[in-house]
């Protein structure tokens, strides 16, 4: 658009011109017809052809009772990064498309921003902040448990600082609260594994709503960094190679079908040295202290320390922590340390390599029905529950097959 017709002309079987050229007042153009659109806009065929165009086509879903919309109504039903320039080819820097995009769904109130498949470059942190509902979601994560070297559908490339920050230090409506990040994959671009995949900045007083759903968080120095969330749910969420995995102050942490894998690992020679002053400072697959945690299916594997508990000042009560159905393997240091918390075990396995053992130090352990388990207690009250083995000096050993 627009049409125009500028040259015309025509033959005789003889091969004689009968017509030629029309002179340009005589030409046609889209611009002279006129057209109706949906809604009862008036204008020109050419119309159709702006930026707006799409409002002057009609749309009708299949089935009873529907009501017609236009074209450009039912395609904003989808906000997509890519409708505010992001490119996706790994080499654009999308940086500036992706949070323009982000603070216009949070301006509209909340709602669901999609990433197409695509590896998407930033430069700079991505910002999520003074929203109570808001998803980012991409075309798929990929499952590492099953391929490692997977490629993901959709990937963020990032040599920020902090890759993503879900700011929740502002008060009252200030505040972010009811994120949802689904079905991405976020790298260090260089693999350099240096500062943070995503942070939760938050003042000390357990606020926010968090999700994170099948996403894969690598080669950061951590890969999620939260203090003081309210609710903090991690599914089928994969953090590996970081020098750290999660590291989480919160109120209630869940966590399902999550892998915590090769974060980090003890490059020391003292096995025996069982302090906190040291395993405090290992690298780690997860370092949790919560009011109330619950890890279901998750698997822990190759860390410096599997998962380490403690408890922080800002903590009501006892950290509680409950592990059902999980698995710990080829940890460099420990399978766990416990520190000051109230830990339960169920049916969960850990590999008998030398050194992957639980430490348990000035708490309580509840260990059900749990096989392969070897215990390190210092000061600890372990129940046992459905285990069998023998206790020798303040050591207990499980039963290992």
């Amino acid at each position: 658009f627009p049409v125009t017709i500028s040259t015309v002309s025509g033959k005789n079987k003889n091969g004689s011109v009968v017509y030629s050229a029309l002179e340009a007042t005589e030409r046609f153009s889209s611009d002279l017809v006129s057209f109706t659109g949906f809604k009862g806009q008036v204008g020109t065929v050419s119309d159709l052809a702006g930026n707006d165009g799409s409002d002057w086509i009609g749309f009708e879903q299949a089935g009873a009772s529907v009501v017609a919309r236009s074209a450009q109504d039912k395609m904003r039903d989808v906000v997509s990064v890519k409708d505010f320039g992001a490119v996706g080819d790994g080499v654009a820097d999308d940086t500036a498309a992706i949070q323009a995009a982000i603070d216009a769904v949070i301006a509209q109130g909340g709602g669901k921003l999609t990433m197409p498949a695509g590896k998407y470059l930033v430069s700079a942190t991505l910002n999520i902040e003074g929203t109570n509902s808001f998803i980012l979601e991409g075309d798929g994560a990929g499952d590492p448990r099953y391929a490692l070297g997977y490629e993901p559908n959709t990937m963020i490339l990032t040599d920020a600082a902090v890759g993503i920050s879900l700011d929740n230090v502002g008060a009252g409506t200030g505040r972010t609260n009811g994120v949802v990040l689904r079905d991405f994959s976020l790298k260090q671009v260089n693999e350099a594994k240096l500062g943070i995949g995503i942070e939760i900045p938050t003042s000390a007083s357990f606020h926010g709503n968090f999700r994170f759903e099948n996403i894969a968080v690598n080669y950061f120095a951590t890969g999620l960094y939260a203090r003081y969330v309210g609710w903090l749910y991690l599914d089928k969420s994969t953090f590996q190679f970081n020098t750290n995995g999660v590291d989480v102050v919160g109120n209630i942490v869940n966590g399902t079908d999550c892998l915590i894998y090769q974060n980090g690992s003890y490059t020391g020679t003292d096995y025996n040295d069982m302090t906190s002053a040291l395993l405090l400072t290992i690298p780690f697959g997860l370092k949790i202290s919560a009011n109330a945690a619950s890890f279901q299916g998750c698997d822990f594997e190759n860390n410096g320390i599997g998962v380490l508990t403690y408890s922080d000042p800002s903590l009501v009560i006892q950290p509680q922590i409950d592990f059902t159905s999980c698995y710990f393997e080829a940890h460099s240091k420990q399978s766990a340390a416990f520190f000051s918390s109230l830990v339960t075990m169920t049916a969960c396995y850990n590999n008998n390599n030398a050194y992957d053992k639980f430490y348990f130090e000035g708490g309580q352990a509840n260990l059900n029905s749990s096989m392969k388990l070897n215990v390190i207690n210092s000061g600890c009250n372990i129940q046992e529950n459905g285990c069998f083995g023998y206790v020798q000096d303040d050591i207990i050993y499980r039963a290992v097959s």
